[in-house]
């Protein structure tokens, strides 16, 4: 049989919310390995939950890939390429004006 329609709002009820995360979170990280593994794409995923340091259930990050220094190496190589992707975005107006085509008679 066919599932009904998930509604989509918070789960107040804590036990059904840590079970519902734990095989969310479980299902993403199988996705995430099976989208880096075929498509040949680095990936990492971070899901945090701030508010849980208030309950019975730990505040620690649920990482994937679970070696932090992989998961370090690819979040500085995205901060890199964002840095270069700035750069190029940037108009260097000393460029402009050092230019021989602005100062041709």
């Amino acid at each position: 049989m066919g599932h009904g329609k998930l509604k989509m709002e918070m789960i107040w009820d804590e036990k059904t919310w840590y079970r519902t995360y734990k095989n969310r979170s479980k299902g993403l990280k199988k996705k995430i390995h099976e989208l880096s593994t075929l498509c040949d794409v680095e990936a990492c995923m971070i899901l945090y939950h701030g508010d849980a340091a208030d309950g019975p259930y730990s505040s620690r990050p649920d990482v994937w890939p679970e070696n932090r220094d992989e998961v370090e190496q690819i979040i500085n190589r995205y901060l890199n390429e964002r840095k270069e992707d700035d750069r190029k975005k940037t108009l260097d107006l000393s460029n402009v004006l050092g230019s021989t085509y602005l100062w041709s008679d």
